[in-house]
């Protein structure tokens, strides 16, 4: 189970998600932490709330997957939601 501290920061985000995208393990994680992390993002990034709901809506479609890493990158969502660095976030 992903918890949101490590969903958000992004490199580490990236880092996992990668991984479970390599099906190397199954990445999971809970409603509440999706909006732990997407809320933490919107309370550093208020400017970002369109991009940061489509994030999380994407979330929600792919933890009801087989593979929620690979259905992220599927969707329609926002490709890149920038976090106040010189990285993109992916969702």
């Amino acid at each position: 189970m992903l918890d949101a501290n490590v969903l958000y920061p992004a490199l580490l985000r990236d880092v996992l998600l990668s991984l479970a995208d390599a099906d190397l393990y199954s990445a999971k994680w809970s409603v509440h932490i999706r909006d732990e992390w997407t809320s933490s993002l919107l309370r550093d990034r208020p400017g970002m709330g369109v991009r940061i709901a489509a994030a999380a809506q994407a979330m929600e479609d792919a933890r009801a997957c087989s593979s929620p890493a690979r259905a992220l990158r599927a969707q329609n969502a926002p490709a890149t939601i920038p976090h106040g660095g010189s990285h993109e976030v992916r969702p």
